[in-house]
């Protein structure tokens, strides 16, 4: 399906940043590389009918690469606390400016998950497989609106594949 978003990027000269719902931190002191550890909250839907959510602590890190001023390649890992699971984003973007406070984005990219993350979040069988849970095309619009303030939307269409897409949720 195609999901529309909005959200907020903000960073500090600390190297901590908030990225959409992710609080981070910035390792790297390299141009073109960065990396370091993620954290969020998220409210973790139940497959069991008449079940309640709950709130999930989810630890991760992430790292990208420029390969070129406007080409870079990224991946974001996390776990879902409780052991619930893990997920892994892969991703390739390709950044172009509109002007001096505006930036267009377009990415490809896919999320591969564990069979626990399957079982958890989408309902998968005991027989489910982990690998490819979904692939992605994103588009974004930036505006800087200070040097530590951006704010960002954008679309982005999904698609399931293997054990997510013939998952109960997914139906």
């Amino acid at each position: 399906g195609t999901d529309t978003h909005l959200h907020l990027e903000a960073r500090w000269s600390n190297g901590i940043f908030i990225n959409g719902l992710w609080l981070g931190k910035e390792l790297s002191g390299t141009p073109g590389l960065s990396y370091g550890p993620l954290f969020t909250l998220i409210r973790e839907r139940s497959v069991a009918p008449g079940a309640d959510t709950r709130w999930a602590p989810v630890f991760g890190a992430y790292a990208s690469y420029a390969l070129l001023h406007n080409l870079s390649l990224s991946a974001r890992g996390y776990r879902v606390g409780g052991g619930d699971g893990a997920q892994l984003n892969v991703q390739a973007s390709w950044y172009q400016s509109l002007g001096q406070h505006h930036v267009i984005a377009l990415g490809v990219g896919a999320h591969v998950a564990d069979r626990r993350f399957l079982q958890t979040n989408f309902g998968a069988g005991p027989r489910a497989a982990g690998g490819v849970k979904d692939i992605y095309v994103e588009g974004r619009l930036r505006w800087e609106l200070s040097s530590q303030i951006t704010l960002a939307t954008g679309v982005e269409w999904q698609r399931l594949k293997g054990s997510a897409a013939a998952s109960r949720v997914a139906k």
